[in-house]
């Protein structure tokens, strides 16, 4: 499929629903830079604000400071990243429509569009 929906454990199912748990992350996302996404780097506080842009040269850059990730970007950890968001970044692409909206929603977080 296109989307590999994030798959939350049962508890954590639970836990949408009484809405009692307080999630680590105000904010995340994952993904290409360009765009207007180039901007949500400075976003990242390395606390409550997850930012983490791919960078055609090294593949996956984690910061400004240009430190990076191994080759291959660790997916499992965006997907737990996510689930303890309270929102998610789906920024427009280059295309109209972006899978980061139901992988968001999935993971139980709100999407912000921009």
């Amino acid at each position: 499929p296109a989307v590999r929906p994030v798959r939350l454990l049962p508890h954590e199912r639970y836990e949408l629903g009484t809405l009692c748990r307080r999630r680590h992350y105000t904010f995340s996302f994952e993904g290409q830079g360009g765009y207007t996404r180039d901007a949500l780097l400075g976003l990242d506080n390395g606390d409550d604000v997850h930012v983490r842009l791919k960078d055609p040269k090294t593949y996956w850059s984690n910061h400004a400071d240009g430190s990076t990730l191994p080759q291959e970007p660790n997916t499992t950890r965006y997907e737990d990243i996510l689930r303890h968001s309270t929102f998610g970044g789906a920024p427009r692409g280059d295309c109209l429509w972006s899978y980061r909206f139901t992988e968001i929603m999935s993971a139980g977080a709100v999407p912000v569009l921009y």
